[in-house]
């Protein structure tokens, strides 16, 4: 499980952030790899771009747990959205 993924902003669109998903990938290559993470525009497109796909939510995750509103993009983040990966291998075996 992946949480708080996060590339200094004068660092981003370098391909860091796909980097660092790909080691963790590479270190768990029979296994699924979930992350969570808020509903900020950018960031989803970011993770589905990597593959990832929806697999649940919490609803008011963030809401529930911190004091003061997350906003990220104009978006106060509420509900944790967790998606997933599967490796290239399990993701064969399913649709096969």
């Amino acid at each position: 499980e992946i949480k708080n993924l996060a590339v200094d902003a004068a660092f981003r669109r370098r391909g860091i952030g796909r980097k660092m998903l790909e080691y963790v990938e590479k270190l768990y290559p029979d296994k699924r790899v979930i992350l969570g993470t808020g509903e900020t525009p950018s960031t989803l497109r970011f993770y589905r771009s990597c593959g990832y796909r929806y697999f649940h939510r919490i609803p008011n995750f963030f809401t529930d747990n911190y004091s003061n509103p997350i906003v990220e993009e104009e978006v106060t983040l509420r509900d944790m959205v967790y998606l997933y990966k599967d490796s290239p291998k399990n993701d064969t075996e399913e649709h096969s």
